[in-house]
């Protein structure tokens, strides 16, 4: 059936209006984006200290530690999502080490927060991580953090 309403061209300014006027409620996560995760790690032969990984991400960090152990692959390209020492050695999330700071603010680095977690933790743990937020291949060392 056919509606007698008059058809109402689309503007933007219109649009704008119409968010601004509160009908379109953001949902209750909207400000929330991204999450910083630490997995522990069985420890290799002649460590001393424990091990984690640090990871940043846009999923849950259940759901990203599941793709680490289950050797996820991209649909398209069909490149691995996890870390080989996660994959190889991961025991659990560690939950108490970034549970405060999780979720991140929508406009917070996840990354940067990744690498200020590992500058707090690498005092007491042995620390690897994403190529892309930790520095170069040495993972663990206090000399491959980017200089600040």
């Amino acid at each position: 059936m056919l509606s007698l309403e008059p058809i109402v061209e689309w503007s933007a300014e219109a649009a704008v209006a119409e968010l601004l006027d509160g009908a379109n409620q953001r949902p209750p996560d909207w400000g929330k984006y991204g999450y910083v995760y630490a997995v522990e790690l069985s420890p290799r032969r002649g460590s001393h200290r424990p091990e984690i990984y640090i990871g940043d991400t846009t999923k849950s960090p259940e759901e990203r530690f599941q793709d680490h152990i289950t050797d996820h692959r991209e649909r398209r390209s069909g490149a691995r999502t996890g870390a080989a020492c996660v994959r190889q050695r991961g025991v659990r999330l560690a939950y108490e080490l970034f549970k405060e700071l999780n979720p991140l603010p929508r406009g917070t680095d996840a990354c940067e927060a990744a690498k200020e977690l590992r500058r707090r933790l690498e005092p007491r743990f042995e620390v690897c991580g994403s190529p892309e937020c930790m520095g170069s291949r040495g993972f663990g060392r206090r000399d491959t953090l980017p200089s600040a």
